[in-house]
């Protein structure tokens, strides 16, 4: 793989797995069912998980942009369980000019991933053998969840 060159972070890329963009722009979102995702807060600890996720590679970033505009993306499948665990800090952020306020955990993190096309397939070593430099693990709300009136209490879910 070798380091990544600044002054063109893609000339090392060949894959890059995404759900494409939808025609409202949404940009490389899927649903994923709640039993999926769980969070705990108050534990500081939460997961993230799919498995045979169909999804499409597109080579590079500025690939898959300019292949969803102008056509689909290679097919692939992707699965992957992230965690987020032992929190060392905690940041609470609020800008009511932005309409945003959250709670932020720093964490330890893990990933476990694998990805798969019809001439490629790749697997992450597992999580335990890595050493995770940290992750954020949070809740926020804005936009329309943000209350117009008084000032909420950094990262409390208002509904």
């Amino acid at each position: 793989m070798g380091p990544v060159d600044p002054n063109n972070p893609f000339v090392s890329q060949v894959h890059d797995f995404n759900p494409g963009i939808l025609s409202n722009g949404l940009l490389w979102t899927v649903p994923l069912p709640a039993d999926n995702i769980q969070a705990d807060l108050a534990a500081g600890r939460g997961s993230l998980y799919a498995a045979g996720l169909k999804v499409g590679d597109g080579g590079t970033i500025p690939e898959s942009l300019s292949r969803n505009e102008g056509g689909p993306l290679k097919p692939a499948t992707v699965s992957f369980n992230v965690t987020w665990s032992d929190p060392t800090a905690t940041r609470q952020i609020s800008d009511p000019k932005l309409g945003f306020a959250g709670t932020f955990l720093e964490t330890m993190s893990s990933i476990w991933f694998t990805a798969e096309t019809d001439d490629f397939a790749f697997v992450t070593d597992p999580p335990n053998t890595s050493k995770g430099l940290f992750g954020w693990l949070g809740y926020e709300v804005n936009g329309e969840f943000f209350p117009t009136t008084g000032t909420p209490l950094a990262g409390t879910p208002t509904s």
